[in-house]
């Protein structure tokens, strides 16, 4: 027994393994509730004929200017082969008057067709 004085009892070794594991469950809940919040939230984005459609669905056609500028702006995104020349002498004025009768007509055969 004399011998057998060198074997020193028990030690205690630090076991991390339990807050390693707490850590990398965590990480994976966060990432897995990022990836659900942005696949879920993500908004759609709309085309240029989305926004096209839209706004011209909503144009106002008493405010001649505007609508000037909104038409020459959006049409071409519905309809490339559509020419929105005679809207000139509403743009780029000071003081325009409403759209003529037969410009009118124009436009609302164009915006039936949006």
């Amino acid at each position: 027994m004399e011998k057998l004085r060198d074997i020193k009892g028990v030690i205690d070794i630090p076991d991390y393994s339990l807050w390693i594991f707490t850590g990398i469950v965590c990480l994976i809940l966060i990432f897995i509730w990022y990836l659900f919040k942005f696949l879920r939230f993500k908004k759609k984005s709309l085309s240029k004929e989305e926004v096209a459609r839209r706004e011209l669905r909503n144009l106002n056609l008493s405010d001649s200017k505007k609508s000037a500028y909104k038409l020459s702006r959006y049409a071409k995104y519905i309809d490339s082969e559509v020419d929105f020349t005679f809207l000139q002498k509403y743009k780029y004025r000071k003081n325009v008057s409403n759209f003529d009768e037969a410009d009118k007509k124009k436009i609302e055969k164009f915006l039936q067709n949006v």
